[in-house]
């Protein structure tokens, strides 16, 4: 029962510290997008995007980030976990 406990509970910590990491990292590149492509626009005399186009396109960003984490996160939680020795 104790080796069970242990076994899920680092598979439980090795899966929300993936999805987290994975889901930060999407979340810092779509904001780096929206930051980069409005600062492309004042370098070539654009206007800047009025603020809700940005909180627009920042919640597109933020839940095609979500995907992206949960996916890279489980794949980065295998990793983790054959680094730990699981199976």
């Amino acid at each position: 029962m104790k080796k069970n406990f242990w076994k899920g509970l680092s598979s439980l910590i090795c899966t929300a510290g993936g999805t987290g990491f994975g889901y930060m990292v999407a979340q810092c590149g779509s904001i780096a997008y929206i930051a980069g492509r409005e600062i492309i626009n004042l370098i070539n005399g654009l206007p800047i995007a009025p603020i809700p186009d940005l909180l627009k396109d920042y919640a597109i960003y933020t839940s095609a980030a979500a995907f992206v984490g949960e996916v890279g996160g489980y794949l980065f939680h295998k990793k983790i976990w054959k680094a730990l020795g699981g199976e």
